[in-house]
């Protein structure tokens, strides 16, 4: 029975996740975490639709004891709550991963710098985001 309900509830969050009723994907999200805490999809629906309610408080509570699983979201909702030292902190400590996720720590490092106001810093991690790019295009 609790693995039909979950599957329903899945059913439930796809139409609401195609309608981009975000309102709606947070509740079944909820609800699925409630049964689960450790369903992936769910917590990726729930992180997506707090974000894009602007819920960035309980985005930052929400992701506090997961972040180690969701760096990026997390770092992100710092930034978006004005805390760009601990986001810098955070992500500075996790800028060894490689590829696409190193490019969004080095874009949100950026950023933060920028709010900061320490330009140089800001400046040279998109110009080393930029020439990165060029050279992967060159390449192809």
């Amino acid at each position: 029975m609790a693995e039909e309900d979950i599957t329903k509830m899945y059913e439930q969050l796809s139409e609401s996740v195609a309608k981009e009723d975000y309102n709606n994907i947070l509740n079944i999200s909820q609800k699925i975490l409630n049964k689960d805490p450790n369903e992936a999809e769910a917590m990726q629906c729930k992180i997506i639709s707090l974000i894009n309610l602007s819920k960035t408080k309980e985005l930052e509570e929400f992701l506090e004891n997961k972040k180690e699983n969701n760096k990026i979201a997390y770092a992100y909702s710092l930034y978006v709550n004005g805390k760009y030292k601990e986001s810098i902190e955070f992500l500075e400590k996790n800028k060894g991963s490689n590829g696409n996720i190193r490019n969004q720590i080095e874009t949100l490092l950026a950023q933060n710098y920028n709010k900061l106001g320490n330009f140089k810093n800001s400046y040279e991690y998109y110009k080393n985001l930029i020439l990165e790019k060029k050279e992967e295009l060159e390449n192809e």
